[in-house]
């Protein structure tokens, strides 16, 4: 058998924090005890192996952890071959995990079964009963992750299987899910809550207010990533409500993030569409064909939101355009940076185009559809561009102020009025012009011809 890093063959090192999830870890329980296997699946930063890690760590025996990384899995092997390779990665786990694989290699050498039949019948032997983690099955090609859903098929009562991926691998989930043989724990579950995001900035900036940790919380939607991120550029802050009030995905840290661990890893042509997407607080293939000029919006949209891209599906909003979608506002702020840099002409016509295809749909609400406790966010289409938007004489020069990048302190400032003051004639610029972010704000301006 080949030897394998021993790397990867253990959980991650974790933070030094580790946010209790009782809700979360009540769940991969209750999986565990009901079904074949776990499947957690979200896109980077949720937190999906410091989840199952913390989790594990409580579980005798210990849990078998496998980590596979880009080029575990050469797109050249043939079915038994791959068949072969995830048996050795399996076996290889399990014996970091004390299981005894005795046996195994004499029901190779008869050529009558695969490394995963013979892995079966030797943990079977070896009444070991435990958790296999696979991490990173996103990495996985169709040929061995075939033979890993094999292995789930057929692994023996009591082992159980939880798999790690940032999108759907080539795995048979819906057939799983119908046979309720699979756990699905995805990005609204791991999204964390209220006393959970408390709980990790204390613990990061512990003279942050809960009102503002709250208000961040929001901001970003839950994600962990984002708040750990929004965390480091809190950091020494004089005045973290201002910073709060304009984080946004183009924060330097989640920027770097967003583009390197997201965006730069879709396929050219997802990357395109996603940038001409970025501007719609929801969407609907119609709607989709309509800003890139293609006909395939369904499929396209299918293709997003099985490439990590942060596309949720809006499964509560029923009508002849179902299903809808949604990009959380932070990955809008990264598409609209992004658009903003390749293509800073498009912003207009891609607003016509929108415009013009809810015209044709007069019996739908335009209105964008929000989560509890998610503030509106820009709304294009509900805008009449031709009619010029009522600013007073403070609101215009605050404005000004805003789109020159003056932060709420130097704007107050530079007009001899209190921080407060210029906080309060934000919140109605926001208002008139139907933004959340300055740089929304911005964009809006220079469109409605105010700056």
């Amino acid at each position: 058998m080949p030897t394998l890093p021993v790397t990867k063959l253990r959980p991650p090192r974790s933070a030094a924090l580790r946010v209790p999830r009782a809700r979360l870890e009540a769940a991969l329980d209750e999986s565990r005890a009901t079904r074949r296997a776990t499947l957690v699946l979200a896109p980077a930063g949720y937190g999906k192996t410091t989840l199952v890690a913390s989790w594990g760590a409580k579980l005798t025996p210990a849990i078998a952890w496998f980590g596979i990384d880009a080029g575990d899995d050469p797109g050249t092997l043939d079915e038994r071959a791959a068949d072969g390779l995830v048996g050795t990665w399996l076996e290889a786990a399990l014996a970091e995990a004390g299981a005894v694989a005795a046996g195994a290699a004499a029901a190779l050498a008869d050529g009558e079964s695969s490394l995963v039949q013979a892995l079966a019948a030797a943990v079977s032997a070896s009444a070991w009963q435990g958790v296999l983690v696979v991490d990173d099955a996103h990495e996985l090609g169709s040929t061995a992750a075939h033979a890993l859903a094999r292995w789930i098929d057929r692994a023996p009562d009591g082992v159980h299987t939880v798999i790690l991926a940032r999108q759907a691998p080539h795995l048979p989930v819906a057939r799983w899910l119908a046979r309720a043989d699979v756990e699905l724990i995805q990005a609204d579950a791991l999204r964390m809550r209220t006393p959970e995001a408390r709980i990790l900035l204390a613990h990061a900036l512990p003279d942050l207010p809960e009102p503002l940790a709250d208000a961040l919380t929001e901001r970003v939607e839950g994600w962990a990533a984002g708040l750990h991120l929004a965390a480091r550029s809190l950091q020494g802050r004089a005045d973290p409500a201002d910073v709060i009030e304009r984080f946004t995905g183009t924060d330097r840290y989640v920027l770097a993030f967003l583009t390197e661990e997201v965006l730069l890893r879709l396929p050219d042509d997802l990357h395109e569409a996603s940038i001409l997407l970025a501007g719609e607080p929801r969407l609907c293939a119609g709607l989709v064909n309509a800003l890139t000029g293609r006909s395939d919006g369904a499929a396209l949209l299918t293709r997003l939101e099985s490439h990590e891209a942060f596309l949720e599906r809006l499964d509560d909003v029923r009508d002849a355009d179902a299903p809808w979608f949604r990009f959380p506002g932070f990955f809008r702020d990264l598409l609209a940076h992004r658009r903003a840099l390749v293509a800073p002409d498009l912003g207009a016509t891609l607003r016509e185009r929108a415009e013009g295809w809810w015209r044709t749909r007069p019996e739908l609400d335009p209105a964008p559809v929000v989560r509890a406790g998610e503030l509106d966010r820009d709304d294009a289409r509900s805008v009449d561009l031709t009619v010029r938007v009522d600013l007073t004489v403070r609101e215009e020069e605050v404005l000004r102020l805003l789109v020159a990048g003056s932060s709420t302190k130097a704007a107050a400032r530079a007009l001899g009025v209190s921080p407060n003051t210029v906080k309060t004639h934000t919140r109605h610029l926001f208002e008139k012009l139907g933004v959340r972010t300055r740089l929304e704000a911005a964009a809006r301006a220079r469109d409605l011809g105010l700056t």
